[in-house]
């Protein structure tokens, strides 16, 4: 049995008691399933990473523990890519924490105040790669994310682009 509760959020799979929590990058609405993470943070200052990727701006002391931060911002292409003044997810994956960088962290929806939908073809490809649905929360979307493939996604880019061999 896989232990992740994140393997599978197709609409179909959602849990029905399962809350989301929101975050947002300028006024887009994006969303995790709440069993996804761990905590949510104000992130104040950043350790540099020096040669990761730029998604990649550092990483962050969080109670001892170091936790690699991923800008959402440059992860999906908004410009003015800065990590200063965001907000943190922190999500864990093959046992490493991750923190993902938003501009705002929004509330705790529970399930019963919103709709899954499945993903639509018109969501931006590079988001496509990421989410598992949609959330209709009354007049507003919010795109489901998958924090544990904006991992994959982040790492899968860096060996791509560390395999590509610059001779």
């Amino acid at each position: 049995m896989n232990a992740n509760p994140l393997s599978d959020v197709s609409p179909r799979h959602f849990g029905r008691d399962q809350s989301i929590v929101t975050a947002s990058i300028r006024k887009q609405l994006y969303a995790f399933p709440i069993l996804s993470i761990g905590d949510t943070i104000r992130v104040r200052s950043l350790t540099p990473a020096p040669g990761a990727q730029p998604v990649i701006p550092g990483v962050i002391n969080l109670r001892g523990r170091i936790v690699t931060a991923i800008c959402m911002r440059r992860f999906l292409g908004t410009p003015d890519a800065s990590w200063e003044g965001s907000y943190g997810i922190i999500a864990s994956y093959e046992n490493e924490h991750y923190c993902f960088l938003f501009d705002r962290i929004g509330e705790v929806i529970p399930r019963e105040r919103f709709e899954i939908e499945p993903v639509p073809g018109t969501i931006a490809p590079n988001c496509q790669q990421i989410c598992t649905s949609i959330a209709r929360i009354g007049n507003e979307i919010a795109i489901i994310l998958d924090p544990n493939r904006v991992v994959q996604e982040c790492f899968s880019a860096e060996s791509e682009t560390n395999g590509s061999g610059d001779n």
